[in-house]
């Protein structure tokens, strides 16, 4: 063996760019010989010459065979040595649960999941010869976030996550540390294909809507050098640490499936991805034969409720909007009704089940800043007033509106219909 592999070793998989190639750079300079794979080892040139300890190894991550070929150059390097194996190559696939392709559907769990139990499989009994062996999983936000037209990736990191849990229990006994990384918002190529939503699909209505959310987190995400070394740096720190969550939004996502309670955490994602337009289209037969795009209330029919509500309540666009979503009759009434008084209006119409009216307060701020971060000064706007935040919370349609005009349904909303 010579200087430039010497202990400690560390294994990454999915190293030609993004957060694989982060997190080997990190780990070479913290004096680590790295073992970097990637599909097409050429792509990984540039790592090679510029970090003498950093090895390239090819992987084909859906071939077993390709894996026990890893394992076997890895051993050879080591003299059957690992203190730290990184599983981060993975794909992406987003698509309606209605329209997936199954033949994707089996890739993506072989390379998410299976191929990382393989990993993990073969390369525990080198882990074990390592004074503090650590597996670290590269996991996602999405393991407990139902992100929308992404239900294949999202069961791929819950697969992902629960084994990840099992495998630190019954790896308890060998002190190999196990830990997952729920990964936020971070700048990288796996998010590079488009939505798959076809034009006969029932959610083409959000496709765009989707399709901004998506580009929109991976513009304003972490850079993955950034991300790398706050993973790096806790991984490699004294303190074991089971679970590391990091990337943009990964702490409010935390506090929010960890307070939230399951259905407010449901609306707000239904919301910020606009499905109350897929709500309005109706099936076109009971026999399955396709779907019509018939709204609840016409375009120019909404538009011109709009334009009332706000000439005559002089509100923004965004709240008459919200108005016409939520569908409330006694706006004028509620309007300069307390905090907590709004609160329980909202929770004996709809029955939403009561709690303390401060967290309802704060899960309806987080509500509106969620839905209209893109837009701080209509931000500001929409957090104007209580019953705003309560609005937002709701937004549901009214059957009654189906054959009302536009003044008609400005009139209901303001408590002065007929």
């Amino acid at each position: 063996m010579t200087a430039s592999y010497a202990p400690p070793f560390a294994l990454v998989t999915g190293c030609n760019s993004g957060i694989g190639e982060q997190l080997a750079i990190a780990l070479a300079k913290s004096n680590f010989t790295v073992f970097a794979t990637a599909r097409r080892v050429e792509s990984l040139d540039n790592l090679t010459r510029q970090h003498s300890n950093i090895i390239a190894i090819p992987l084909e991550l859906g071939e077993s065979k390709s894996i026990e070929s890893l394992r076997d150059s890895v051993t050879k390097y080591t003299e059957g040595r690992l203190d730290i194996l990184i599983n981060n190559a993975g794909m992406h696939y987003a698509a309606p649960a209605t329209d997936i392709d199954v033949s994707q559907v089996t890739k993506l769990f072989a390379v998410n999941v299976v191929a990382v139990m393989h990993m993990c499989q073969l390369f525990i009994p080198l882990l074990r010869k390592a004074p503090r062996p650590r597996i670290v999983q590269i996991g996602s936000v999405t393991r407990d976030v139902p992100v929308v037209c992404q239900s294949v990736y999202n069961a791929s990191k819950a697969a992902l996550s629960q084994y990840t849990k099992t495998l630190r229990v019954e790896l308890r006994p060998f002190s190999i540390e196990v830990i997952e990384v729920v990964t936020g918002y971070v700048r990288s190529n796996i998010l590079r294909d488009g939505v798959l939503i076809s034009e006969d699909s029932v959610y083409r209505p959000i496709k765009s809507t989707v399709e901004a959310v998506k580009n929109g987190g991976n513009r304003n995400g972490m850079p993955a050098e950034e991300y790398a070394r706050a993973v790096v740096r806790q991984i490699l720190g004294k303190k074991y640490k089971r679970e590391i969550w990091e990337g943009h939004r990964a702490r409010i996502l935390r506090f929010m499936v960890t307070f939230f309670p399951v259905w407010l955490l449901e609306f707000t994602l239904f919301m910020s991805f606009k499905l109350h337009l897929v709500s309005d289209l109706k099936v076109k037969d009971r026999e399955g034969a396709g779907f019509n795009t018939r709204p609840t209330i016409h375009n120019d029919t909404m538009t011109t409720a709009q334009a009332v509500l706000q000439q005559k309540l002089t509100i923004t666009p965004k709240t008459a909007s919200l108005l016409i979503q939520a569908g409330y009759s006694d706006y004028r009434q509620l309007k300069h009704a307390t905090p907590n008084a709004i609160v329980e209006q909202f929770t004996s119409k709809f029955g939403i089940p009561k709690t303390s009216a401060s967290a309802y307060r704060r899960a309806c701020r987080r509500l509106v800043f969620l839905g209209t971060q893109d837009d701080p000064e209509e931000q500001e706007k929409v957090c104007a007033d209580w019953t705003n935040k309560a609005l937002a919370a709701r937004g549901i349609w009214r059957a009654d509106f189906d054959d009302l005009t536009g003044e008609q349904i400005a009139e209901l909303l303001m408590g002065t219909a007929k």
